[in-house]
């Protein structure tokens, strides 16, 4: 896979996980 797509996969995954963390709190 190529650098920036898995950068960019990285961080879309860590704007999910904090939105959904936000959203159960």
């Amino acid at each position: 896979m190529d650098r920036l797509q898995r950068d960019f996969a990285i961080n879309s995954f860590t704007v999910i996980f904090i939105v959904s963390q936000t959203v159960v709190t």
